[in-house]
């Protein structure tokens, strides 16, 4: 490419403000961009009054390096050690008005968390790992991490960035390499980051680093499950998840933290791994496709629920993993009967399943619930699609079900069984689709909304008319149901007018 239509700084500024790709080969013209950055400025006018150095590391590097949009947390490292660290952190903190706490006492690490409109900034500043910023860079995981800028030298003239593992390299190559060959033993997670990282930023696994992942994924076993369910609810969060689950099946991951699902790809002759990839394919194509005309009329209402949290988690995330998990009682329950597969009583053995590996990795009350609901109750959207002319009643009790004692998994529950038939069928089942569409506009329509008093049930017709029990009844209360979908019997009042008109029109 000719140097008239390399990256100017202007361009690169815009780029990085809307979040677009930067070439790569403009690392070193974005470095200087960098000294317009506030928090650098704040922290490098701060270093330059102290005698030690200070180097910026970490993921702003990484992604500049990557042509990736600029991360809204910071790393820096400072020579000077933990009294140096916690100075910065302090007169950060002041500078913005933000708050600063330790987050490693062994260290001295200190975080700075910075409130703007844009969202939550962090600045973590750590003492040198070391005699020097190269020997600490030679102690980090990967080689795109291991990447350095002297604040001092970046405010001067030129600028040349500290890369002794040669990360500008991998990066040009899009490689993930491993640092060094303890890079696993010093921290068995790195396993899974390994795989995130490249799920994220679009890398290849080194092929000596995917030797070393498989020798030593067994040691996953010794990090705490509050650590390996962060790493999966991340790689859950992002697109291309799938392929990630294969790179941990491959790789020996999975095995070590879930080795109940271990034996998925061949289960007594059936493929539950390859199914359930697709169902987790289906679940993300899902979730990025609403628009109104996918879903007609709720296509607003489903974008926010799936941007919604149950607890800290996003239940995108929760929707993508339930995708994947809802057929775990296949495993548990296979039977060939003349030859033919069953998996008899699936749904509850699987809903057991994901309650024991769910809270065995700490997810929290509201997500198991809604999983382990959403695995034990999968088939009840395919149920009533075969109702023909199904009630008000028959929809409202659907929902019901599947609200997930609280955790609100109708809809859910409703694009689970579309995600579900299209992984089975390999095409659109056009009509469970107009089924799931109009059940979505019921519950948003009709379910979800307060109304302003209940309907009469068949005791109070009984008591408010002096009448027993019979076929008339069932009648009235079939009738009402529709004047209450239709929106015309708003509340007890309107039920009453309307089984009193019936009863009339029965003599």
């Amino acid at each position: 490419m000719s140097r008239s239509k390399a990256a100017t700084p202007r361009k690169l500024k815009i780029a990085a403000r809307k979040g677009r790709r930067i070439p790569a080969f403009s690392f070193s013209t974005a470095l200087p961009l960098l000294r317009r950055d506030p928090i650098i400025k704040a922290v490098a006018g701060f270093g330059a009054k102290s005698s030690g150095d200070v180097f910026l590391v970490g993921g702003v590097l990484r992604n500049i390096s990557l042509s990736l949009k600029l991360p809204l947390d910071y790393d820096f490292v400072v020579s000077g050690g933990q009294a140096a660290a916690r100075l910065l952190a302090k007169k950060m903190a002041g500078c913005f008005d933000a708050s600063a706490f330790v987050i490693d006492k062994e260290s001295g690490g200190h975080r700075v968390v910075i409130k703007e409109p844009s969202g939550r900034i962090t600045v973590d500043i750590t003492p040198l790992n070391g005699v020097s910023i190269r020997q600490d860079l030679k102690s980090r995981d990967f080689t795109i991490n291991a990447l350095a800028v002297n604040l001092k030298d970046l405010f001067n003239q030129s600028v040349t960035p500290i890369d002794p593992c040669k990360g500008l390299a991998d990066a040009q190559l899009n490689i993930l390499r491993a640092v060094s060959r303890r890079v696993f033993d010093d921290d068995p997670l790195r396993v899974m980051r390994a795989v995130r990282l490249s799920q994220q930023y679009g890398l290849k696994v080194e092929r000596e680093t995917a030797a070393r992942i498989k020798k030593k994924a067994a040691f996953l076993s010794s990090v705490s499950a509050e650590r390996i369910r962060e790493e999966l609810l991340t790689m859950f969060s992002l697109d291309g998840t799938s392929g990630s689950v294969i790179k941990m099946y491959d790789l020996g991951i999975i095995k070590a933290f879930a080795p109940e699902l271990a034996g998925w790809k061949n289960v007594g002759g059936y493929g539950l791994l390859e199914y359930s990839i697709k169902a987790l394919d289906e679940a993300e194509r899902l979730v990025n496709g609403i628009s109104e005309k996918t879903f007609p009329g709720a296509f607003q209402e489903l974008k926010t629920h799936f941007s919604s949290s149950v607890g800290p988690v996003k239940r995108a995330a929760l929707f993508k993993l339930s995708a994947f998990l809802h057929d775990t009682g296949k495993a548990l329950t296979i039977s060939r009967e003349e030859g033919v597969l069953r998996f008899t009583g699936h749904d509850k053995k699987g809903a057991e399943a994901v309650r024991v590996l769910l809270k065995r990795l700490r997810f929290g009350g509201g997500a198991v619930r809604l999983i382990a609901g959403l695995t034990e109750n999968h088939h009840r959207v395919f149920d009533f699609a075969r109702l023909k002319n199904p009630s008000f009643r028959a929809k409202a009790h659907l929902m019901r079900s599947a609200q997930m004692q609280g955790c609100g998994g109708a809809v859910d529950l409703l694009c689970l069984s579309l995600s579900d038939a299209r992984a089975t069928r390999g095409s659109e089942d056009k009509k469970l689709l107009g089924i799931v569409r109009g059940l979505i506009l019921f519950y948003y329509g009709v379910f979800s909304k307060e109304t302003p008093g209940p309907v009469l049930d068949g005791r109070e017709i009984m008591k408010v008319f002096n009448i027993g029990e019979g076929r008339l009844i069932g009648e009235m209360m079939r009738i009402i149901d529709k004047g209450v979908e239709a929106g015309v019997i708003k509340n007890k009042k309107d039920a009453i007018a309307c089984a009193k008109k019936l009863l009339k029109d029965a003599d």
